[in-house]
């Protein structure tokens, strides 16, 4: 998160609209920059490859990830990058997430977070991006609370109150992770 003054904590309680401004202001630079640091990867499959080891521009792991087992990230490289044909056929986010969902699910450990995170990264660069809502860990918590229900694992952005449908989908589910403790 930025450190300046217009990015201090959101104070509970917080509208809807302030939850959105602030992570406009504040948590968007950063999910923007991150995505762009994989579109600028001078070959499909060195953005692949960063994407699946879950590394920042720094060279650290990206925070989502960093609770992972430490065989996770070792065991899905192969896996992934041998799919780098059928990645690269993909016409949408989905087929993206599809397709690691049914390689990466021989690798123990990896778990929906991990599979929708590194589809993200790898959708970026061929500007597939989510067009739904994706709800997994934090994400499914704070549209829980949101909606007051429990929620499937996709829902479109039509399903959430007008405030958030500001936002791209994969903004939302940054959204609803980062600020699930205001709902």
């Amino acid at each position: 998160m930025a450190t300046n003054v217009r990015c201090a904590a959101l104070h509970q309680p917080a509208t809807h609209q302030q939850i959105v401004d602030h992570y406009i202001r504040c948590k968007r630079p950063d999910l923007l920059s991150e995505l762009q640091w994989f579109k600028e990867q001078p070959t499909f499959s060195g953005a692949v490859e960063e994407a699946v080891r879950a590394r920042s521009k720094l060279g650290q792991r990206l925070s989502h990830q960093r609770r992972l087992l430490t065989t996770v990230i070792p065991a899905s490289i192969p896996v992934v990058l041998g799919s780098l044909p059928k990645l690269q056929q993909a016409k949408n986010f989905d087929e993206v997430f599809s397709l690691l969902s049914l390689v990466l699910q021989k690798v123990y450990g990896a778990g929906d977070l991990y599979i929708y995170d590194t589809a993200l990264r790898i959708g970026a660069p061929m500007d597939l991006l989510p067009e739904q809502v994706y709800l997994q860990a934090g994400a499914a918590a704070g549209a829980s609370k949101l909606l007051g229900r429990r929620v499937p694992r996709l829902l479109p952005l039509s399903k959430f109150p007008a405030t958030f449908q500001r936002l791209q989908a994969y903004e939302l589910e940054n959204l609803l992770c980062c600020y699930r403790s205001y709902f």
